[in-house]
């Protein structure tokens, strides 16, 4: 008998320096569709205030350069010019999901990275909480896991 076993593929390289930088009018594009996205509301900015398109953008890619890609692929479409930026974000959605969710997180990450933005909604970022094991019977005592636990037992 012969077994063929195939080595892990090695990771992706990273996209270049030069595939994460955005002209201006692909940020143009990317600020009208952010701010579709998340408009000013009361005392908080919309995206593009806030910096989505600009140093914000360049932040999340480079923490996330594989979104770059997809970005471009939303981008590269023709600039609104005056039609509905709801609309094109409607289309994308149902066209092209994958490049949808690349933008989704583009805007939102880029959003809630902007400091002004935690600080108004009193959201000072992850934060490393300890798990205390002594708590963990408690958690069971309020039966939080009795459905699972249920599941698991009605399996043969």
């Amino acid at each position: 008998m012969t077994v063929a076993l195939s080595a892990p593929r090695p990771p992706a390289a990273p996209p270049s320096a030069a595939a994460t930088v955005f002209t201006a009018p692909q940020r143009r594009l990317l600020a009208a569709l952010a701010d579709a996205l998340i408009p000013a509301a009361g005392e908080l900015p919309s995206a593009s205030e806030a910096g989505v398109a600009a140093g914000l953008l360049d932040k999340v890619l480079s923490l996330r350069p594989d979104l770059a890609g997809p970005l471009r692929r939303v981008l590269a479409g023709p600039d609104l010019e005056g039609r509905d930026a709801a609309a094109r974000l409607v289309a994308l959605a149902r066209e092209a999901p994958a490049d949808h969710a690349a933008l989704l997180t583009v805007v939102a990450g880029g959003y809630y990275l902007e400091p002004r933005i935690r600080q108004r909604i009193n959201y000072p970022g992850q934060e490393a909480r300890p798990f205390n094991p002594s708590q963990f019977e408690n958690f069971v005592a309020e039966g939080l896991l009795d459905h699972v636990l249920e599941r698991e037992r009605a399996t043969p």
